[in-house]
């Protein structure tokens, strides 16, 4: 890795005269590592996601680059300004190693708890950079749950696992956060509406991680697309 033990700045990543995110989001990483993980990515979904959104045939914040699971995003709203505030987390180390860090801030904000586990579980799927499904299976979430059959407390059992891993199917909580999606997100609205289909995947990815990945996306995409074509 040509990375190795190279002292950084803001301008290794940024330029020294314009500071480019775009560049900095993906460029800058694979400029200088060159591991299988990172060398995967030109290939992987999420790659071709992030080579639609500069294309713009995707709303900002849909791809997926380097920075968007290895400098997470933290969202607060400043106490002295009505408006919410996004700094992006330059500490690596915050959800880098072990890798298990990432599933609540990263990747739960498009997948599912099981999915999230099960891909980081799998070693080669990692090096391949996510191109195609899990073939690691987390077992611990079951074993909590049979753990608390074998102690007679089924209905515990079944509320703590409903809690964490149900799938939100009903339609009209759907409805009400499928609303508030496309109310906070009209540029992608407008697109679809204008013949951009990969729009909607946007707006279905914003619900999900409205849900923290518990929604049923199947669901989600019927209802959005009804929503979408009625209006």
């Amino acid at each position: 890795m040509k990375a190795r033990d190279a002292q950084l700045s803001c301008t290794s990543c940024h330029g020294a005269h314009r500071f480019d995110t775009k560049k900095a989001a993906v460029e800058a990483c694979t400029g200088c590592h060159r591991d299988g993980h990172t060398a995967a990515y030109e290939r992987s979904p999420h790659h071709a996601l992030w080579k639609k959104e500069l294309a713009g045939e995707l709303p900002p914040g849909s791809g997926v680059s380097c920075a968007s699971c290895h400098l997470p995003r933290d969202e607060y709203r400043a106490p002295d300004l009505d408006a919410k505030r996004v700094l992006v987390q330059h500490n690596q180390s915050d959800n880098l190693r072990p890798s298990e860090k990432m599933i609540r801030p990263v990747c739960m904000s498009c997948h599912g708890l099981g999915f999230s586990t099960d891909a980081l579980a799998d070693a080669k799927l990692v090096q391949d950079n996510f191109l195609g499904q899990p073939r690691a299976r987390v077992k611990s979430l079951e074993m909590v749950g049979l753990c608390f059959l074998k102690q007679d407390h089924a209905q515990l059992a079944i509320k703590q696992l409903s809690k964490g891993l149900s799938q939100i199917d009903d339609e009209s909580q759907l409805r009400d956060l499928i609303q508030e999606a496309l109310g906070s997100n009209a540029d992608a609205v407008a697109q679809y509406r204008a013949g951009k289909a990969s729009a909607l995947g946007f707006l279905v990815g914003r619900v999900m991680k409205a849900t923290a990945g518990k929604a049923n996306p199947k669901r989600v995409n019927d209802l959005l697309k009804k929503a979408l074509d009625s209006g």
